[in-house]
């Protein structure tokens, strides 16, 4: 299962760390900081 994890910025903490429990769960995450680059389409 694919998860998009959306945060303010004041919760950017906590995000990262679901973010890593989840994926220790064997579910991937997908997380602005580490996956939205510039230029990169979104459908």
């Amino acid at each position: 299962m694919d998860v998009f994890i959306s945060h303010s910025s004041h919760n950017k903490t906590q995000a990262l760390a679901l973010g890593e429990s989840l994926g220790e769960a064997g579910l991937t995450s997908w997380i602005d900081q580490d996956d939205l680059h510039a230029g990169t389409l979104l459908r």
